[in-house]
C-alpha cells in the first residue's frame, strides 16, 4: 500500500513537472530561435558590410574575369593522338607557317604558297587534312605529283593527265618521301569578302615530331576604291596645335576611269579637308588634304566620310587617331611637400616634358609669393635627356607653420614660354 502510494505520488509529481518542462522547453526554442535570427541577421549584415567592401568587389571582379578568360580562351590546337607538335621539328619542315596578303574586291581568288621539305629521314603521310573554311581549297605539289583539297566536298584527288582533260583518283593521304620537297598552295576565294579574313589549313602526319602543321593566310580584300592610309596617327598633338595630314585614295581596275569624290559630310570639330583629283597615267588618284585640332585634352578618334559616284562603292572613310596633350606635362603637376622638418628641411623634384619632343631649356626662374623669406626656398634647374627637372629645396630651420608659393619659368618653347608650379608643405 505504501509503495502504491508512493507510487502514485511520484507520477502526479511527473504529471505537475510536465506541463512546467514542456513551457520550459518551449521557452528555449524561443529562444534559440530568436538567437538564430540574430545570427541570421547578423551574418547577412556582414555580407552586405563586405560586398559593400571595394576590395571584396575588386577581388570578386578579379575571379569572375579569370573563370571567364577561362571559359573563353580558345585551346591550344593538339593532334589527334594527343602529342602537341614540336614547334622546332615544324619549322624543319614549314620555314613559313603564317602569310599576309592583300588584294582587291572582284580580284577573285587569294593565293598563298608555302614551301615544304621532309626532314624527317623517311616517309611520312600527311592525313585527315581540313581548311578552316568552305571558301579554302588546297593544292599540294610534291615529287611530280598532284593533289588537291575541294574546301566544298572536304575530298582528297590526286590528279593527272593533260590539263585539258585530267583525271582524278580519290586517296585517303599523301606520302612524303624523305627529303622530298614540295609546295602547298592555298586559295581563297574572295569574292563578296571586305576588310579582314583569315583562314587556317590543318595538316595531320606520321611524323613523331610533328604530327601536325596549321597554315595560316590573313587576307586583307581592299574595297574597290579605297584610302591609303585608311587611317591616320597624329600621334601625341599638343594642346591646341594644328596637325596636317594627307591621303591617296585609289580605284581597282573596274572602276570607271571617270570616277570621282563628289563630296563629303560634314566633319566633326576641328578636322577641315579639301578633295582633288591627280592625273598621273596608271597611277591617277584623288588627294585628300586635311588638317586636325583640338582644345582640350583627350584621346583623337575621328572619322571623316567622303561620298563617290560609284554605286558600288559609295563612301570613303578615312580615320584619325591620337591624344592631345598639354604642349608642356609637368609630373607630378605641383609640389606637395607635406611635413616638413624643422631640423632637416625638405627636398622635392619634377620632370617637364614636351609633347613635341623639344630641347627644352630654362632661360629664368625665380621664386613668387612665397610666404617665408625667401632664402629659406631655393629652385634650380637640371636636365634629364630632353626634358626638364625643376627642384625644390626647403632649408632647414624654416620658420615654423605653413609654407606655401610659387615658382615660374621661362622656357624656350613658344607654345609655353612660362610656366607657374606652386608648392605647399607645413613646417614643424
Amino acid at each position: 500500500m505504501l509503495f502504491c502510494a508512493g507510487s502514485m505520488a511520484r507520477a502526479e509529481g511527473r504529471a505537475a513537472i510536465g506541463p512546467r518542462l514542456a513551457g520550459n522547453l518551449q521557452a528555449v526554442n524561443f529562444a534559440t530561435e530568436r538567437q538564430r535570427g540574430r545570427v541570421v541577421g547578423y551574418t547577412a549584415g556582414m555580407v552586405v558590410s563586405l560586398l559593400r567592401s571595394p576590395a571584396v568587389l575588386f577581388a570578386a571582379f578579379l575571379w569572375v574575369g579569370s573563370v571567364v578568360g577561362q571559359q573563353t580562351t580558345p585551346p591550344i590546337p593538339t593532334p589527334a593522338g594527343g602529342v602537341p607538335s614540336n614547334p622546332a621539328a615544324v619549322a624543319k619542315w614549314f620555314p613559313v607557317l603564317e602569310q599576309r596578303l592583300e588584294i582587291e574586291a572582284g580580284a577573285g581568288e587569294a593565293k598563298g604558297v608555302y614551301a615544304f621539305s621532309n626532314p624527317a629521314g623517311k616517309a611520312i603521310e600527311w592525313k585527315n587534312m581540313s581548311g578552316s573554311c568552305t571558301c579554302t581549297r588546297a593544292v599540294i605539289l610534291v615529287g611530280g605529283r598532284h593533289y588537291e583539297l575541294q574546301g566544298k566536298t572536304k575530298q582528297l584527288v590526286e590528279i593527272s593527265g593533260p590539263a585539258d582533260a585530267p583525271a582524278t583518283v580519290l586517296v585517303k593521304s599523301i606520302e612524303i618521301p624523305a627529303g622530298a620537297e614540295g609546295t602547298v598552295e592555298l586559295h581563297i576565294d574572295s569574292h563578296g569578302a571586305k576588310g579582314e579574313k583569315l583562314v587556317s589549313f590543318d595538316i595531320h602526319s606520321t611524323d613523331s615530331e610533328a604530327q601536325m602543321f596549321r597554315l595560316q593566310l590573313h587576307v586583307n580584300v581592299l574595297p574597290a576604291i579605297h584610302a591609303t592610309p585608311s587611317s591616320i596617327d597624329l600621334g601625341v598633338l599638343p594642346l591646341g596645335e594644328t596637325r596636317e595630314f594627307s591621303v591617296k585614295v585609289v580605284a581597282s581596275a573596274s572602276v570607271p576611269k571617270d570616277w570621282k569624290i563628289r563630296g563629303a559630310s560634314p566633319f566633326p570639330k576641328g578636322a577641315t579637308a579639301t578633295y582633288e583629283r591627280v592625273e598621273a597615267g596608271a597611277d591617277s588618284h584623288w588627294l585628300i588634304k586635311g588638317s586636325y585640332r583640338q582644345d582640350t585634352m583627350s584621346a583623337v578618334n575621328v572619322l571623316l566620310e567622303f561620298q563617290t559616284n560609284v554605286p558600288a562603292e559609295p563612301t570613303v572613310h578615312i580615320r584619325l587617331q591620337g591624344v592631345v596633350k598639354p604642349v608642356v606635362e609637368l609630373t607630378p603637376g605641383f609640389f606637395a611637400l607635406g611635413k616638413v622638418s624643422k631640423t632637416a628641411g625638405a627636398k622635392a623634384s619634377l620632370t617637364i616634358h614636351a609633347a613635341d619632343g623639344r630641347d627644352l631649356q630654362a632661360t629664368s626662374v625665380h621664386l613668387e609669393g612665397v610666404n617665408v623669406p625667401e632664402k629659406f626656398v631655393t629652385a634650380r634647374t637640371t636636365k634629364s635627356g630632353v626634358d626638364l627637372v625643376l627642384e625644390l629645396e626647403v632649408a632647414p630651420d624654416a620658420p615654423i607653420g605653413l609654407l606655401r608659393g610659387g615658382i615660374v619659368l621661362e622656357l624656350n618653347h613658344p607654345g609655353a614660354p612660362k610656366q607657374t608650379v606652386l608648392f605647399n608643405g607645413f613646417v614643424r
